[in-house]
């Protein structure tokens, strides 16, 4: 296992512990309860705190599910996949696109839609990029 970094809160830059300046006004800063800084930001002066080890995440399949106005938009993918789209809100719903499931304990009516996904890694690479930040 490597050296553990510290992440600033502010500006991202990671640091070794040597590297972090001291905090001033610690307690005007920090609350009891709050997760404990382990210095501060020779840049930005802001508090940073250990950066956590992430698990290997690189055998999962990313999804990204974009909505507009509470509905499904797109279902975007780094694979192929198929999804449903399940609501057991049937009222007014042809028959054909109803069906019995057991999704929790009991059988139950739900409205069905089933899709493939729109498989795009590149731009599932980049939104799960900017959201890691």
């Amino acid at each position: 296992m490597g050296e553990e970094l510290h992440r600033c809160d502010n500006c991202g830059r990671t640091y070794r512990e040597e590297e972090l300046a001291e905090i001033h006004d610690f307690w005007g800063r920090v609350s009891p309860g709050e997760i404990m800084p382990s210095g501060e930001c020779p840049q930005c002066h802001a508090l940073c705190y250990p950066q956590r080890e992430e698990p290997d995440r690189s055998d999962r399949t990313r999804i990204v599910i974009l909505l507009d106005g509470g509905r499904i938009d797109q279902v975007l993918s780094d694979a192929p996949l198929d999804f449903a789209v399940l609501d057991p809100d049937t009222e007014g719903c042809d028959e054909d696109e109803i069906k019995t499931v057991t999704i929790y304990q009991e059988p139950e009516e739900v409205w069905f839609h089933l899709r493939e996904g729109t498989v795009d890694p590149e731009r599932v690479h980049r939104i799960f990029t900017d959201i890691d930040r």
